[in-house]
């Protein structure tokens, strides 16, 4: 799979492989296997799905570049452009595989085989841990020249909490890069602004 996945050019292919590739991940993992035979049957498909969401990201973020592949947003084909949602995407997965297709090659075999290993198989979310480990907490943008009246900001903040523990969700990091709290208190609005309006989730305060 991944050597196929190499080989694809199309983002449209590539998507539409890696969308067959979790079909199939899905069928197994309903099968009445007993662990170790589950682990087996399963893993080589998790990583091959892994892959391709990988490599489809990062035909996304190319043909976003040259122009060739566009995200709407008011419901408008925009001409001679393809769509993220042509390609069963919404917005926010298209994001999260074009920051999957970041990861280095060897990153990845690396991380993987880690898990083989360990015999646990690789996730979404483990993926985009990883992708946190390597991006978290990236240099702060400067802000326009100028003072302004107010400064909204509404960052990413990295956090949990016992609601989403006790029903089995995900913290905020499994869905999108975030940034630490420490690197929060960076942000670079000293001097910019009488009055700073900052979003804050309810666990932080």
């Amino acid at each position: 799979a991944h050597a196929a996945l190499a080989r694809i050019i199309d983002p449209a292919e590539a998507a539409s492989f890696t969308h067959d590739i979790k079909a199939v991940r899905d069928r197994i993992g309903k099968l009445n296997l007993k662990r170790e035979q589950a682990f087996d049957a399963l893993f080589p498909w998790s990583v091959a799905w892994l892959d391709g969401m990988r490599r489809t990201g990062f035909l996304i973020a190319e043909g976003q570049e040259a122009g060739t592949i566009a995200v709407s947003t008011d419901g408008k084909k925009p001409p001679n452009k393809l769509l993220v949602g042509d390609l069963g995407l919404d917005y926010m997965e298209s994001s999260r595989w074009q920051r999957f297709a970041q990861i280095g090659e060897e990153d990845f075999r690396t991380w993987w085989e880690e898990f083989q290993k360990a015999r646990e198989q690789p996730t979404f979310s483990r993926l985009m841990a990883l992708y946190n480990r390597f991006f978290k907490d990236p240099d702060w943008e400067p802000l326009p020249e100028g003072v302004f009246s107010v400064v909204y900001a509404d960052p990413p903040w990295d956090f949990s909490n016992e609601f989403i523990r006790e029903h089995g969700g995900q913290a905020a990091s499994a869905h999108y890069p975030t940034v630490s709290t420490s690197k929060l208190c960076e942000l670079p609005v000293a001097g910019k602004a009488p009055v700073l309006f900052l979003w804050v989730p309810n666990s932080m305060l």
